[in-house]
């Protein structure tokens, strides 16, 4: 585990700043995992579902997407929106891509893709791409229309499923109506699956949002937890 050794490091791959989340059980089921960012940022919230991942013995790696942007923490929405806004599926596919990569340099047999919110809308894309062997999208908007420019929209991937992935999804999300969701049961393979929390809104899984739900947050984790370990394999 010599590239990748070490707590919470950053480091540059491929030009990408790739949190590297790990602890001493990390690697030793021979599973890579790539978590992907919220709006938000790389933030604390996000190192503490990485390093829960890592104490299940995942290597866990998390590219920042907002580098060129400053690579900022956000706290406030007005500000996340242009850094949003400023990507592209060309950009978001290089930063995964060098995510990839430098799980490739190790001693992994299979690759995950986790990703909350805007990650949630790349890590139905990864799925779907070839990125990944198995993915979990928490609340991934953009199912509809496309987020970004040059990336397909969440329909559009769902059905080119053809890894196992997992769909986590809250029925009082204003951000993703139920009527998408069903459109969703309707193209998505039957490598997928889509859990539907009744009154859960957006980013019901953080502990840090005011839609915080812990028992669908619970439950979903759960869900997630055992998919990766059925899909993962050393």
């Amino acid at each position: 585990m010599s590239a990748l050794n070490g707590f919470d490091r950053e480091i540059s791959h491929q030009g990408v700043p790739i949190s590297l989340v790990n602890d001493e059980q990390a690697g030793s089921n021979g599973a890579g995992i790539i978590l992907v960012q919220e709006a938000w940022g790389v933030d604390s919230y996000l190192r503490d579902v990485g390093r829960a991942l890592a104490g299940r013995g995942y290597l866990v790696v998390i590219p920042h997407l907002y580098w060129r942007g400053g690579d900022p923490v956000i706290r406030d929405f007005d500000e996340a929106r242009p850094q949003m806004k400023a990507l592209t599926g060309e950009t978001i596919s290089h930063d995964v891509a060098a995510a990839c990569d430098l799980l490739a340099q190790e001693p992994v047999s299979s690759v995950g893709i986790l990703g909350f919110c805007m990650g949630g809308s790349v890590s139905l894309w990864g799925s779907a791409s070839g990125v990944a062997d198995a993915g979990v999208t928490f609340y991934g908007g953009g199912l509809g229309a496309s987020r970004w420019s040059g990336m397909p929209s969440g329909l559009e991937s769902a059905a080119e499923l053809s890894v196992p992935w997992q769909g986590h999804y809250g029925t009082a999300d204003r951000s993703i109506p139920e009527s998408e969701l069903d459109q969703l049961d309707e193209v998505k393979s039957d490598t997928a699956v889509v859990f539907r929390y009744p009154g859960a809104g957006h980013a019901f899984a953080n502990p840090n949002s005011r839609a915080h739900d812990a028992n669908a947050a619970a439950l979903a984790w759960g869900r997630t937890v055992e998919f990766f370990a059925d899909t993962l394999h050393g």
